[in-house]
């Protein structure tokens, strides 16, 4: 990596989640070693670049975002797996939103886009006018 003139590590340039990733990993082969672990450990990162650098969330951010994740163990809790949480009618009021679960292959389809095989499943996409008032 290279370094700052004077000598030091550039820390902006450290991608966090491999950082902590890979000092978990240091600790956890040293528990293994003195048999006080005996998991695996098998991180998945993403690097969410400018979409984790916005403002704070608006009270509408938190109320879906809390929305979603109780509706998410409450599909758990009854067993739901294989669906995403589909909260609608974010428009109106959010004790009027409308919360579900939707079946993950109904997002999904067999389609051939360029890229990709015949067979592989791709979420449909759409564009999106942040003009309209349509939804």
């Amino acid at each position: 990596m290279n370094r700052e003139v004077e000598g030091s590590i550039k820390l902006a340039a450290i991608e966090t989640e491999k950082l902590i990733s890979f000092f978990v990993e240091i600790e956890l082969k040293e528990r293994k070693a003195r048999g006080a672990y005996s998991g695996v450990f098998a991180p998945v990162s993403h690097f969410f670049g400018y979409q984790g650098r916005s403002g704070h969330p608006s009270m509408f951010d938190c109320s879906l975002g809390s929305t979603s994740g109780f509706a998410s163990a409450v599909l758990i809790e009854h067993g739901v797996t294989g669906a995403a949480v589909s909260v609608r009618q974010c428009t109106q009021a959010p004790n009027k939103w409308r919360v579900g679960g939707v079946p993950i292959l109904a997002l999904v389809r067999s389609h051939p886009k360029s890229g990709f095989k015949r067979t592989d499943l791709v979420v449909r996409s759409e564009d999106l006018s942040l003009t309209s008032i349509q939804f």
